[in-house]
């Protein structure tokens, strides 16, 4: 297998989480030009890279999306299938554009969206989970009372088979939330809590972010 490299191609976002370690469009906002995508494609190629993921900012933003997953996809032989990290609040024709990919769907609590958004995610996750594209969602824990039984409800609902969990990391960009070293243990409870009803589901479970050894058995 190829080696596995990440591609930022913008710096801008649609959100502004509390959470996140990210400095949005700083210093100024960036896109990456599709001709030199072109490049990059021809230098994967040389450098048998097997694995692409198409990251940002939040990816969707960049004007021209499905040009840039059309190039990947027509320039580049992967082992795996284009990997893209979404938080799928995009134009429809920009979701439609994600076909035969592997997805990482960042799904927020309910109360973290407004009734637009919300309504915009939800329809745009039914378009990839119907796109022949594999599907995993992802979710960033930074607060105890935080609500996670959606997480289940799409699973069932879309048929996706991966959930990926992470914890709210420091940033050294911007003041963010995050969680601090002495709350490990109450956000032990609370991840296992996220956790089990999606396994007995038989949904399987990742982290993002490398966690104390000894915060879980096996």
């Amino acid at each position: 297998m190829g080696k596995h490299l990440g591609l930022y191609i913008t710096n801008t976002c649609n959100r502004s989480c509390t959470f996140c370690f990210k400095k949005h469009g700083y210093p100024k906002p960036m896109q990456i030009s599709l001709d030199d995508l072109g490049v990059f494609c021809d230098w994967c190629t040389r450098s048998d890279i097997g694995v692409i993921s198409l990251a940002g900012g939040e990816p969707t933003t960049h004007p021209e999306f499905p040009a840039v997953v059309r190039m990947v996809h027509e320039k580049v032989q992967l082992d795996f299938p284009l990997t893209i990290i979404t938080n799928l609040l995009c134009e429809p024709e920009k979701a439609e554009a994600i076909h035969n990919c592997l997805v990482l769907a960042n799904a927020d609590s309910l109360d973290q969206y407004t009734p637009e958004n919300l309504k915009r995610f939800q329809e745009n996750l039914k378009r990839v989970s119907e796109q022949s594209n594999g599907l995993t969602l992802s979710i960033t824990l930074w607060h105890l009372d935080q609500p996670t039984e959606h997480l289940l409800q799409y699973c069932q609902e879309f048929r996706i088979p991966h959930v990926r969990f992470d914890l709210a990391r420091a940033s050294i960009l911007k003041p963010n939330i995050y969680v601090k070293l002495d709350q490990l243990e109450a956000f032990k409870k609370k991840v296992l809590e996220a956790a089990r009803p999606l396994v007995s589901a038989g949904v399987k479970i990742g982290f993002d972010c490398p966690l104390p050894f000894y915060m879980f058995t096996e």
